[in-house]
């Protein structure tokens, strides 16, 4: 008998058995985007205007009491299909932001540049567009942090002139050419001698085009200085990779740029000495030595190394910073490599940062970020960005009670075959509700179940019936769940 029919005639409503293996359902999905799309669009299509925390904020919520969590399923919004090149790859937060002409733009970042535009983040055509390729500019030497660079925090106060903080990787096999042991062609000797740093661009044309912020060393914001340690990264057992990474969104407060940055220190023997997540700010966008960095309490300095890093937050990387309105305080989401999940925190203050205790993004245990795979939630390389569509502005600094997890699959078998998709959160002071799994096979410890659209499932009592009814002979590219999400209706023992 068909899963169909077992759906029919069991009681777990109708389905169809091409959905069986845990895909997307992309029409549950569209109506979970189409019930925020009017709203978004409204205030999306409006001119933009320069954007901060309001001077005045009455909070409808408690840092205590406040609740992160999934409110629908994830649903696509670039298919890497549509890609330029091989190297046109989402391998960084999707970040977006707006013109001086109202159109709104996603920036699918790698070291060669991309973005998607269209009239709101609703309506993006899928065509990137090419703004930086390293490739054309490439600086060989470590102290100019102009090999590989990565566009991803970019910030304008009127549309057109962006300045952008840039992920930029430098590698210690570089000066080795294509030597057969050391050079970077070999195993993995680049990514064993990585060495980053923090650069700084600039736009003209509303982000079109970007160039460096000066030549070579002076567009250079944080970063190690040289010369690379004398390690044998040839024979190293595992990457020796230090510097200052991934830096965040810039938002702007009292009069400066504040952004996040990952930070990781290594003394002569290599070993770790210093991690997490530094927070530096700017008073002028157009210095790159105008940087200062936060080194406790309500002082920043100009950098030196080892950098003061957040409390607590050694193993975090990959962070957004919005200002929140329902809370009147910045909303830090962030991957933490403990537990590899996606945690949330706030302060009052990014001059004087005092962050509330993390707590991990609710319904995250439900979601498969890469469809197709079987094992639910986020992972580093899924670089997940919280924005909100409705917010106005040219940055998208600020969030509310309705914004969206923007983040890019990853599948170690396909690497580079990663899609931009977006899921709403919800922002309260709960009780949360979890989303109801997607239509199709799942299994909970041993058990194999089927869920419907409508959220309800039933449980195959024997391996025999399983078989039967679904015509399988084994689970393979089934989901697996640690618990069935509290909001699903169980309808007994799967019967056809």
């Amino acid at each position: 008998m068909s899963l169909a029919a077992l759906l029919l005639l069991g009681a777990c409503g109708h389905g169809t058995a091409s959905q069986v293996d845990g895909a997307r359902d992309d029409a549950a999905a569209g109506a979970v985007d189409a019930a925020t799309t009017d709203a978004a669009t409204a205030v999306d299509a409006a001119p933009p205007s320069p954007d901060a925390p309001p001077a005045a904020c009455t909070p409808t919520l408690t840092p205590a009491a406040l609740v992160v969590g999934l409110a629908g399923r994830p649903a696509r919004v670039w298919d890497h299909a549509n890609r330029a090149e091989p190297n046109n790859v989402s391998d960084a937060r999707p970040t977006p932001y707006r013109t001086a002409d109202g159109r709104t733009h996603l920036m699918l970042t790698h070291f060669e540049n991309y973005r998607i535009s269209g009239a709101d983040l609703d309506n993006l055509a899928p065509s990137p567009q090419p703004t930086f390729r390293s490739s054309d500019h490439a600086a060989l030497d470590q102290a100019s942090y102009g090999y590989h660079q990565w566009i991803m925090a970019p910030y304008s106060e009127d549309g057109t002139h962006f300045y952008a903080l840039a992920h930029s990787e430098w590698y210690g096999c570089l000066p080795y050419g294509a030597d057969a042991v050391r050079g970077c062609a070999v195993g993995q000797n680049q990514v064993a001698s990585w060495v980053n740093g923090v650069t700084l661009f600039r736009s003209d044309d509303g982000g079109a085009t970007w160039a460096p912020q000066g030549a070579g060393p002076a567009h250079v914001v944080l970063a190690p200085p040289p010369p690379y340690p004398g390690w044998s990264f040839w024979t190293a057992p595992d990457p020796l990779n230090f510097g200052m990474f991934h830096p965040s969104n810039i938002v702007k407060a009292d009069g400066y740029y504040y952004a996040l940055i990952r930070y990781t220190h290594r003394v002569g023997s290599g070993a770790v000495d210093a991690a997490g997540l530094a927070l530096a700010r700017t008073a002028d966008l157009s210095r790159a030595d105008g940087w200062q960095a936060w080194t406790g309490g309500a002082t920043f300095a100009p950098p030196t190394e080892p950098l003061t890093s957040l409390p607590g937050s050694a193993s975090w990387d990959h962070a957004s910073v919005t200002f929140n309105t329902a809370l009147c305080r910045y909303l830090i989401v962030y991957f933490d490599y403990a537990d590899r999940q996606l945690y949330y925190t706030t302060t009052a203050s990014l001059a004087a940062p005092v962050l509330d205790p993390p707590r991990p993004l609710a319904g995250q245990e439900y979601v498969l970020a890469t469809p197709g795979t079987i094992t639910p939630g986020f992972g580093a390389a899924n670089y997940a960005n919280l924005v909100d569509p409705a917010w106005p502005g040219f940055n998208f600094e600020g969030s509310g009670t309705a914004p969206f997890l923007y983040f890019g699959t990853f599948d170690p078998a396909r690497p580079v075959d990663r899609d931009v998709y977006r899921a709403p959160l919800v922002v309260s002071a709960g009780p949360y509700v979890p989303v109801p799994l997607p239509e199709g096979l799942f299994m909970v410890a041993d058990g194999i179940y089927y869920a419907n659209a409508a959220g309800a499932y039933c449980v195959f009592p024997d391996w025999a019936t399983y078989v039967r009814i679904t015509g399988r002979m084994d689970v393979a590219g089934v989901p697996r769940y640690g618990s069935v999400p509290s909001s699903m209706t169980s309808h007994g023992v799967c019967q056809g």
